[in-house]
């Protein structure tokens, strides 16, 4: 997997009084303008550059408080759940042992770990929880085996894990032991769970809580999203229904009543793989989950000198690329911003592939004016 370069970037935030409107106190903001960089489809508009003052995002003469207080991307965390049952130890077409020159489930999941993670860089943050125990086949350890941290200090530590698979599936067991170490992280940075499992959940876990805690932990003080990758011998409409639990749809309006046939099974909203192409599709799935938070644009909201009177619904993004005027980024779940516990704000799409990209581009938030959305 390339690495993603990430460039440095300027960031601010605004502070505007609560009786200002964006579209109203600040000039050239109209219903779905072209904002710059081409991102006027998605309904983002251009701020200032026709009123008194600097030209900047707010007018400083105008009504609205003009203040700028300096923020830094945020880091993200991700924790692998990996189910080390014994049906691991089976071949892609479910047959134990393996058919002459086939390898395990287990022998391909390490491969393509192994192969993901080389990619990444060390400054990731990473962690690893196999389930069962060691010691009970039908538990999971209350903590992960290697706690999350910089992948440089966790790489080795992690793929050195890979004990011989045995025992049942304890899965409501281990993802509460995920959210609970994944939420009690510091920062506001994105924090996932990565759920990798060959079969049905059992040894007690219940079908309605393993959802009930997906949500729990997505709409949580430290909000945690939880991906779900289908091995081969796996369910498709529970993984599919725990991604979208979870906060991870992995395409639009997709399925949770996904199997069936191929054609349901590409609008699944977990990641599935295939018996003939587990391994691929294993490492493309790992792959892209990990991309999504290498790219991740997560920025702190200060709520100002007096936080009783913040309004989460009276915040806007405005980006700043290089040599364009600032725009609105509009708030959108997939091609804007939405917000990441209460505390932080995540930028999507093509807007974040600009902050990410362009070392001159400049991010604020306005807070005080009503959103502006897609």
């Amino acid at each position: 997997m390339t690495a993603l370069a990430v460039f440095a970037f300027s960031a601010s935030f605004v502070a505007c009084s609560a009786a200002s409107d964006p579209r109203a106190r600040v000039t050239g903001v109209e219903d779905g303008s072209s904002g710059s960089g081409g991102h006027g489809g998605a309904g983002g508009g251009e701020v200032g550059g026709s009123g008194p003052g600097d030209g900047g995002p707010i007018d400083p003469n105008a009504s609205c408080g003009y203040a700028k207080i300096p923020t830094s991307r945020e880091p993200a965390s991700l924790l692998l759940v990996i189910d080390r049952s014994f049906s691991m130890n089976e071949d892609a077409d479910g047959e134990y042992p393996p058919k002459f020159g086939e390898k395990s489930k287990w022998d391909l999941t390490q491969e393509a770990l192994k192969g993901a993670l080389g990619g990444l860089p060390d400054d990731m943050r990473m962690g690893l929880l196999l389930y069962p125990t060691s010691s009970d086949g039908c538990a999971s350890d209350a903590e992960p085996q290697v706690a999350i941290a910089p992948l440089g200090q966790t790489r080795q530590v992690i793929l050195s894990y890979f004990a011989t698979p045995w025992g049942d599936t304890p899965t409501e067991d281990a993802l509460a032991a995920a959210y609970a170490h994944a939420g009690a992280l510091g920062g506001v940075g994105k924090k996932g769970v990565v759920l990798v499992t060959d079969g049905a959940w059992n040894c007690g876990s219940d079908e309605g809580a393993v959802y009930t805690s997906a949500k729990a932990a997505l709409n949580g003080p430290k909000s945690v999203l939880t991906f779900a990758v289908g091995v081969p011998g796996s369910s498709p409409e529970g993984l599919s229904k725990l991604a979208q639990a979870g906060g991870t749809e992995r395409v639009q309006n997709c399925l949770v009543d996904c199997g069936g046939s191929a054609q349901a099974e590409n609008q699944c909203c977990h990641h599935a793989c295939g018996a003939a192409t587990f391994g691929e599709d294993l490492a493309t799935a790992l792959d892209d989950i990990a991309s999504t938070f290498l790219k991740s644009c997560v920025f702190q909201v200060p709520k100002g000198d007096d936080p009783e009177k913040f309004d989460p619904d009276h915040v806007n993004v405005v980006l700043t690329e290089e040599d364009e005027a600032p725009a609105f980024v509009p708030r959108g779940a997939f091609e804007g911003w939405s917000w990441v516990g209460g505390d932080a704000v995540e930028v999507r799409g093509s807007y974040c592939d600009t902050i990410l990209a362009q070392k001159d581009a400049k991010v604020e938030i306005m807070l005080g004016c009503p959103s502006v959305s897609e």
